[in-house]
């Protein structure tokens, strides 16, 4: 299985769209959240405003990078309007990513139309025996 990857600046993001085909004929098979709060056994609540942490787990038509596997860390927006992905985009800014599944425009990506935002990102592309029906998370 290969090593994760890093995401620490714009040419990192490039090289995982370059890899990935920008994602596109992509399907996202899995999504995860996990809030890094928590509620205690005397039912106190802590860090309930904080980040969450989420996993994605794409399915891809190409053979170069038929699944790959994303973990988002104190993620601060995450939203999907849809399963299939026709071409990503992204970049980072302020130490923090920005990534669309759902837009590719220089003028959406001027105007932050993002549907990731998050603080730390890694991902690997899985070989073809994690394509198919069953889930990995």
């Amino acid at each position: 299985m290969s090593e994760f990857i890093t995401i620490k600046n714009d040419h990192d993001i490039q090289q995982l769209f370059d890899k990935v085909h920008y994602f596109h004929d992509s399907i996202i098979r899995q999504c995860m959240t996990q809030s890094i709060g928590y509620v205690d056994s005397l039912f106190g609540m802590y860090g309930d405003v904080e980040p969450f942490n989420a996993k994605i787990f794409i399915q891809s038509q190409f053979s170069e990078s038929p699944c790959i596997e994303i973990y988002l860390y104190r993620v601060s927006k995450l939203l999907l309007k849809d399963v299939f992905i026709s071409e990503a985009s992204g970049k980072t800014k302020d130490q923090r990513i920005f990534i669309s599944f759902s837009c590719s425009s220089e003028q959406d990506i001027q105007f932050n139309n993002f549907d990731i935002i998050a603080e730390d990102m890694k991902y690997r592309i899985l070989d073809q025996s994690f394509l198919g029906e069953r889930l990995i998370f």
